[in-house]
């Protein structure tokens, strides 16, 4: 109703685009938040959106310069650090990506999420001991949770101690069929 009285209504072509993102519409999407960044361009949640978007669509190269907006935009954020430093983890920009987890953990200490992702970062660094330090932060703030557990049995693996890797890799499965396909790869990567 809004859109029909003012079509070019910012905050509600932000609001529009976050349901049509959340329910999986990903063109109606993109284009209320391309729309919305037309109107003010400064909107730091409609670039953190329309990169979250982007990242649904495997399109990481595109979300990152959307990320880096909203960073500029809301440097006080964690969430739009996470989300950019997830992005890069993905992509392979393991260092950028762990600058952007310790932005977040200065922001928000404790944060499992950026924790848990710097873990995974610091694994793929060669840098097993740093990433299971971080694990275990995580899982004395969050018992049982997955991915750290996961992180936690890939670092153990990295340092040779292969009984308590898969005793952690294993409790990390959920009734996620994913989370039993990765542990299964992890445990045969391995040798466990």
């Amino acid at each position: 109703e809004s859109l029909r009285m003012r079509p070019q209504h910012g905050l509600a072509l932000l609001a529009r685009g976050s349901v049509y993102a959340q329910r999986g519409e990903h063109g109606l999407a993109l284009a209320d938040l391309d729309a919305a960044i037309a109107v003010d361009s400064s909107d730091a949640i409609a670039y953190l959106q329309r990169g979250l978007v982007k990242i649904a669509l495997g399109q990481l190269d595109r979300a990152l310069p959307d990320l880096d907006k909203a960073c500029e935009w809301r440097p006080d954020d964690p969430r739009v650090w996470l989300n950019r430093g997830v992005c890069r983890l993905n992509l392979g920009k393991l260092g950028d990506s762990l600058a952007d987890f310790a932005k977040v953990l200065e922001l928000s200490p404790g944060d499992t999420e950026a924790l848990g992702n710097r873990a995974c970062a610091l694994v793929d660094l060669g840098r097993p001991s740093e990433a299971l330090a971080d694990c275990d932060r995580v899982l004395s703030i969050a018992p049982g949770h997955d991915l750290a557990l996961f992180n936690r049995g890939v670092a153990l693996a990295h340092l040779g101690r292969k009984v308590e890797a898969k005793r952690s890799i294993e409790a990390s499965v959920t009734s996620d069929p994913e989370s039993r396909r990765r542990a299964e790869a992890a445990i045969q990567r391995f040798g466990l």
